[in-house]
């Protein structure tokens, strides 16, 4: 057992100042002033830091060099999961993109013996029913039309496994849909293009969220107003990558006001904590380009950012509240996968997965199920 002193904590709902964080093992087990902690109790003052829960993020294809659509193993997803903590991220579900049926199947089964491991929350698979006029970097050769033998066959796995599925909702019957739902999955619409009246009646049948939020999907026009504008004008769920490419700040920011709380952040990563600046395989290719990775047609293929720098961005450049931004990383993703009954909050009987922040919105350390990162708070 031992406490975390001298933060300001932000404990999901309010901040709190001269209190401290009681760590038992894996759990938060209480949180009291410092006036009341035993004496007998390791104390690790955290004078001038931030204090908030660990960040999750629904959407990581990839880590450290390791890719999940590339290698379907548990060494893949353990590497991805414990590059993306080395920035905050202690909870996430690594994505699987469109590729060969065979290998998603693969990727399910790997998925069943691996999540609850390294903070993994199960999987999102992102395709392969996505509309080819949105495809984006998906490879166009393993998208699939959506037929109740391939549907029928991810369902029979899904189960406590694929926590959530990105569709092109125009693509699907409405018994196909609900075989989906009736799985256990979260549908989300993204590589999409309803109109918004398509998106609108999609919502109703239990869709509750946007994939990537403006990106891959019919946009806002003032007398179509699209997926988007479906999205902005309803109460579903919607993530959003804050990098400043693929969506504009202006943008993030007229989402945030129509949105709030129903806004989360996501950051849709290919790499983090990777120095090489080309990755290429089985038609599946990309580089760096200013901040961003591009494939060879020109177009953006997941994100070069982690959770905290969409934080970090979502604060110094979109100008939403540190509070806020905070609840964008933790609380909202958390309530979206219902697991905010322990997960996205600093508040007992919660795993202790929590991040401490610099005064500059640094990543100073980050605890794990009760154990730290790295040995000590930095000075």
């Amino acid at each position: 057992m031992y406490a975390l002193t001298h933060a300001n904590i932000f404990t999901g709902s309010q901040w709190l100042t001269d209190h401290a964080i009681l760590i038992n093992n894996q759990l938060i087990e209480a949180i009291l002033p410092i006036s009341e902690i035993p004496d007998a109790v390791p104390q690790h003052q955290c004078k001038d830091k931030i204090i908030a829960a660990g960040f999750i993020d629904v959407q990581i294809n990839g880590g450290g060099g390791h890719y999940f659509t590339k290698d379907q193993t548990e060494a893949t997803l353990r590497h991805i999961a414990q590059a993306h903590l080395k920035f905050g991220t202690t909870n996430s579900l690594p994505t699987l993109t469109s590729t060969r049926f065979d290998d998603i199947i693969a990727g399910i089964n790997i998925m069943k013996t691996v999540k609850d491991k390294y903070g993994i929350l199960g999987m999102h698979l992102e395709g392969p029913f996505l509309n080819p006029i949105k495809r984006g970097a998906h490879r166009e050769k393993y998208l699939l039309p959506p037929t109740d033998d391939k549907i029928d066959a991810i369902c029979e796995l899904a189960h406590n496994t694929i926590t959530l599925i990105t569709i092109a909702p125009e693509l699907f019957t409405d018994h196909q849909i609900n075989k989906l739902l009736d799985a256990g999955m979260k549908i989300s619409a993204g590589h999409s293009n309803m109109t918004y009246t398509q998106s609108k009646k999609a919502f109703s049948q239990g869709i509750t969220k946007a994939t990537h939020l403006y990106n891959a999907m019919s946009g806002l026009h003032h007398r179509e107003p699209g997926l988007v504008g479906a999205a902005l004008d309803s109460d579903v769920w919607a993530a959003i990558i804050v990098d400043g490419h693929h969506v504009s700040y202006a943008a993030v920011r007229l989402a945030w006001l129509l949105k709030k709380e129903r806004l989360f952040l996501t950051s849709d990563a290919c790499f983090v904590g990777m120095q090489a600046h080309a990755f290429e395989f089985d038609g599946f290719d990309i580089k760096l380009q200013n901040g961003c990775f591009i494939n060879h047609e020109g177009n953006l293929a997941g994100s070069n950012i982690s959770m905290l720098d969409g934080v970090q961005n979502s604060v110094n450049h979109v100008g939403i509240p540190l509070e806020e931004a905070l609840k964008m990383a933790t609380l909202y993703p958390a309530q979206f996968l219902d697991v905010a009954d322990k997960l996205g909050k600093v508040q007992k009987n919660y795993l202790a997965n929590l991040v401490i922040l610099n005064e500059d919105l640094s990543l100073n350390n980050v605890i794990m199920e009760g154990n730290f990162l790295t040995p000590r708070i930095h000075k």
